[in-house]
């Protein structure tokens, strides 16, 4: 991996984002290595985090603690300088959509199930909104 150095700024491969996540969690690591009164402190790094990962690392991690966990801290290094301190949630549908066909050449005229997620778009509020606030647009990734 490279990564440039500029005036104030680091030019890199996943600079901005992961790496710098891991960078931050090795920092905390540092000033946690004193003893602790409060417990251990389990620090992890996890994987899968977005789009069909479905929060794979988290979920196995949590799925296997070394011990009882009492809280969670995402530590992501895409907004640097600014620290959020807001709870962020997801909701994450595994939806299959099958159709007769639809080719362009060999079946133009059977309908594709290409069109479908459009058409269910609507709906999919309804499957989520239940006390839970879903944007106009949501925001995606991955």
């Amino acid at each position: 991996m490279w990564v440039a150095a500029e005036p104030g700024r680091l030019c890199g491969p996943s600079v901005a984002d992961d790496s710098v996540g891991v960078a931050a969690l090795s920092a905390v690591a540092t000033l946690l290595a004193a003893p602790s009164s409060t417990g251990p402190v389990w620090l992890v790094a996890t994987v899968g985090e977005e789009g069909m990962g479905n929060l794979a690392g988290i979920r196995h991690a949590l799925a296997h603690p070394p011990a009882p966990v009492a809280a969670v801290i995402a530590v992501e290094g895409n907004y640097l300088g600014r620290v959020v301190i807001t709870g962020v949630g997801s909701v994450r549908l595994r939806v299959r959509y099958a159709g007769p066909g639809g080719h362009a050449w060999g079946a133009a005229e059977a309908p594709s199930a290409v069109h479908a997620p459009r058409a269910a778009r609507p709906g999919w509020r309804r499957l989520v909104g239940r006390g839970t606030a879903v944007p106009a647009a949501p925001s995606t990734s991955g």
